[in-house]
């Protein structure tokens, strides 16, 4: 997936989660001991952050507290199937 797919799967889950109007914060690269390991989507009320070696997004509200995991190798599947 590349990144503007994974960007549109952020916005259709951001909506699904009652977040579709949240003002976007910017995104940030993710780096561990000067790899790149993935980015952080901010948005106003949560973040989306997708780990380059999970196959997933994780979104989480601003205290921190997990709100969905959305596997991207299944939504990928599917809207290729689709």
């Amino acid at each position: 997936m590349d990144s503007a797919e994974i960007r549109e799967l952020v916005q259709a889950e951001l909506a699904h989660l009652g977040f579709a109007d949240a003002k976007s914060l910017g995104e940030r690269l993710l780096y561990c001991d000067r790899y790149y390991i993935g980015v952080r989507y901010a948005f106003e009320g949560v973040s989306a952050i997708w780990l380059a070696g999970a196959g997933h997004l994780r979104f989480v509200n601003d205290a921190g507290v997990l709100l969905k995991i959305s596997s991207l190798h299944t939504n990928h599947l599917a809207e290729r199937a689709a």
